[in-house]
Parts: C-alpha cells; structure tokens; sequence
C-alpha cells in the first residue's frame, strides 16, 4: 500500500477518496455548485469524500469564502488546484484558505495546448521548482502537494513525462522538491464518436500501472496516484451516448472498480454541478430545472454504498507522506469517523452535518467574512497567469 493523503481513508481495502468529484468553473451559468444548496445536498447524499476546486486569481475574498462553504456543505474533504505560474496567488490563496485544506496540486494539464505542451523537465523548472518549497512553507504542517497534473492526449498517457519531472526532483537534492503524490487526467470516450467502438472503463488500470511504475522507476517506491479530473467522455458536449444511462451505469459501475482494484488513492468524476462540456459533464444537471442527477451520480452511488458503507476496519492518513495507521474506528451510519491530527480539526466521514468542528466557515481569528483582507492579507491583483 502506498503511503496515505492527509484525512484519506483504507475502507474495505479500498480508498474512500476514489469518491470524489470537482467543482469546475463557473462560465456563463449561474446556478452552480459552488452557489447553490440544492446542488451541494445531491453531493452530499450520496457521500462523496472529496472535492477538487481552484480559485481564479483576484477573486474576492467572498467568493473564495462561498467556495469554502460549499465544498464543506458537500460534506467533503478539500483539494485545492493551484496556479502552475502564478506564486503570488497561490501565496495567497494557501494563507487566506489556512486549515482548511491540507491536500495541494500545483498546475494543471501542462503537457495540454493551453500550457504550450511543456515537457517534464519544463514542468520542473518552470511550474514546480519556483513555487514548492515557498508554498510547502506557508501551508499547514502535513499538507501534501501533488503534480504533475498530466492529461491523456495523442492516444496516451506519458509515463516519461512523470519520469523526467521525478528526475528533476531528485536531482535537486533536498527531499522537501519531491511531491506527495502523483495526478493525472482522463476522459476516455472523448474521441470514438460510437460507444461499440469506446473503450472500455478498465483502461484506467492501465494508467495507473504508467503512474506508479514511473514513480516506482525514479524512487524505488510508490507514491498515491490520483485522478483528478475523470468522466466517460470530454468535449463540448461528449459524445451523445455518455448520456445514456444504458451505457454510463454498466460503464461508470466499471470504471469505480478500477479504481479501487488498481489502488488509486483518488478519483475525483468531472464535474459536481457547473454546466461545463455543454451540461454533459453536470453529476447535478446545474442547467436543468430542479437540478436532476446526471446518468454518473446513481451509478457512483451505488458503489459507494458498496465500497465504503459496509465497514469493519479502516487506515487513516496523518499527513503528507504517513505511512498507514490503524485507526479505532467507531461505525457511524456505516461508515468510520476521522480523528484530529496534524493541527486539523477534520470532518467526519459520514458526518452530514456540513459543519467544520471547532471553526466557523468564513470567520477566522475573529474577523468577518465579508472583510477584504484576512490575518493581514491582502490579495494580490488580478492577472491572466495559468
């Protein structure tokens, strides 16, 4: 078993944050997850365990506030995606967010178009090497940073990719430049217009062996490997039949199976609820009236039921890099209830309260939510950095 994220989870030999999902961008619509309850209590009922989210650069204290709450009203650990270029932000954005989240990726897709298809080295030297050890410095003790943020593209997952940016990293010298653990992105069915000719949902198994043998491969030992964006297929929409329930619940029942079998530490589905890929991505149709669950929330649903809801001992991470330990778990409504550590006070699993115990969402050290500048900060301007 691989070392464990901060607050994860070994439920029935299976990761609880293979239950994830994301929170996505908000474009033109305005009923998201991020604003709207109805969305958010759909996430929590069927017990996702984690949430990924970004914070664009300059937005308002308010908005990074309301992002908080909502992530913490999905009843879901926090994964924060970070600028890969932008210090002066993710500075920012790790001090004003505090406690809340422990769990970091930096950059996102930067072997994609949009970061101008950076190698692994350039992903080293440009993106990882002049930010990590400044924002390990500021996050809290234990938080783990995760990279390299991958997508699968020309028909591949690019395993040297994972290899030179390692190798960088352990060139450096000092074990504080190497990550925490290992993402990736995925979309299968994206580009086969036909479902007789899509692939099937056990390709992931495939990536995860690229993953962890690149890992394997530079340190000798394994690191968690995460998928941080996934769903049956991309594009704007996907193609028709990825909202077919005759095809994505077989498909999606198939996919959860993967990832517990192949050992992933997280699966985070794409996306909670922000009418991203034409409405096609939505676990929470967020551009339908009554917001109805997409055809991958049942599905994710019923093997969370299955995985996570019959339990009889669990593992609990303690930080960045814990080995696994045993916990005393008490059974809640099935499921086991996390502990304090590391200075964390974390939600329980299974809790649906969607309060964080011991903080108020949006207050901290006594000041409003609506103040601009928290614990003295100030937010940096705006600027178009990835």
């Amino acid at each position: 078993m691989s070392r464990l994220l901060p607050g994860q989870q070994i439920i029935n030999g299976v990761s609880n944050y293979i239950f994830g999902t994301n929170m996505g961008q908000d474009g033109t619509n305005p009923t998201v997850v991020r604003n709207t309850p109805a969305i958010q209590a759909q996430v929590k009922a069927a017990n996702f365990q984690i949430i990924r989210f970004d914070i664009p650069s300059g937005k308002a204290n308010s908005w990074i506030d309301e992002t908080m709450a909502a992530a913490i009203a999905c009843g879901c650990q926090l994964y924060g995606l970070l600028s890969g270029t932008n210090l002066s932000w993710n500075e920012y954005v790790i001090s004003y967010i505090g406690s809340l989240c422990n769990i970091w990726e930096v950059g996102n897709e930067p072997n994609g178009g949009s970061a101008g298809y950076l190698t692994g080295s350039q992903y080293y030297t440009q993106w990882w090497a002049p930010q990590i050890l400044i924002l390990r410095g500021l996050a809290q003790a234990g938080s783990a940073f995760i990279g390299p943020t991958i997508t699968y593209r020309a028909g591949a997952l690019d395993g040297s990719f994972v290899t030179d940016w390692l190798n960088a990293c352990v060139a450096s010298g000092n074990p504080a430049m190497l990550p925490d653990g290992v993402s990736f992105h995925h979309y299968p069915c994206t580009s086969f217009p036909s479902q007789s000719s899509a692939p099937a949902a056990t390709i992931f198994a495939s990536d995860y062996s690229i993953m962890d043998s690149a890992v394997r491969g530079v340190l000798g030992y394994s690191l968690p490997v995460i998928i941080s964006e996934w769903n049956v297929g991309g594009g704007s929409p996907p193609p028709a039949y990825c909202d077919d329930p005759t095809f994505v619940t077989p498909w999606v029942h198939t996919a959860i199976d993967t990832f517990a079998t192949s050992g992933f530490a997280a699966a985070m589905q794409f996306e909670a609820g922000t009418g991203e890929g034409a409405g096609g991505l939505d676990l929470i149709q967020s551009t339908v009236a009554g917001f109805p669950p997409g055809p991958d929330y049942q599905p994710i649903w019923d093997r969370n039921i299955h995985y996570l809801q019959t339990q009889a001992v669990s593992l609990v991470g303690s930080g960045a890099g814990s080995d696994p330990e045993s916990s005393t778990a008490c059974s809640r409504d099935g499921l086991v209830e996390a502990d304090s550590r590391d200075g964390l006070v974390m939600q329980q699993v299974g809790s649906r309260d969607g309060v964080v115990q011991g903080r108020q969402v949006g207050s901290r050290d006594g000041l409003s939510p609506e103040a601009d500048s928290r614990d003295g900060l100030v937010a940096p301007a705006a600027d178009t950095s990835v």
